[in-house]
């Protein structure tokens, strides 16, 4: 979808692109945690999925330098132009379907379903804890991307470093670095504490 919304140019169609794309990076996620959380002891279930985002973050950390090489590498006027994110996108779809083609043909374990619960057991958002959580998330999540999506803007700014969009979208790697060895260690000491 962002082949086309590069050759059209226009603002909404490029929402719509990142709608379609955060949706399934989304139900993903979603389908993916409770998967690796099944997959072995319960006691380490939070550090298996800490793991899982810390390679998350690993994407986040290599991407700058490939988004800063393919979009930035030309004149200014190559910043500007809508069609720079095209081969990216090309790029990161076909990744995507080489290792959807790779998982279609790996053998992963199935989990059991649990017996059935009662229906006193249905309603999951009754549970104070899971509604703290949930919130919690957001406001992480929102605040980590938040950081990551300012950064080029604040490093561009002449009062704070005077970066031009591709030194400062290698800056946005350290940021992402340093969340994926926090991860990293994080999954270790789950796997402990």
């Amino acid at each position: 979808m962002f082949y086309p919304a590069a050759s059209l140019g226009i603002y909404s169609v490029f929402l719509g692109a990142l709608f379609v794309l955060a949706a399934g990076i989304t139900i993903l996620q979603v389908s993916a945690n409770p998967y690796v959380s099944a997959l072995g002891p319960q006691r380490t279930a939070s550090s298996r999925l800490t793991m899982t985002q810390a390679f998350n973050s690993l994407g986040t950390t290599v991407a700058p330098f490939f988004g800063a090489m393919l979009i930035f590498a030309g004149s200014d006027n190559q910043a500007s132009d809508a069609t720079a994110v095209q081969l990216p996108y090309i790029l990161l779809a076909s990744a995507l379907f080489i290792l959807a083609i790779t998982f279609s043909f790996l053998s992963l374990p199935e989990i059991q379903q649990p017996k059935e619960q009662s229906s006193a057991d249905s309603n999951a958002w009754q549970h104070r804890h899971l509604k703290l959580g949930a919130l919690t998330i957001f406001i992480y999540v929102g605040a980590e991307v938040a950081i990551g999506s300012f950064l080029v803007n604040f490093l561009h700014q002449p009062d704070i470093a005077g970066f031009n969009e591709a030194q400062a979208a290698k800056y946005i790697a350290y940021y992402w670095g340093g969340a994926m060895i926090g991860r990293f260690i994080g999954a270790l000491v789950m796997q402990k504490v």
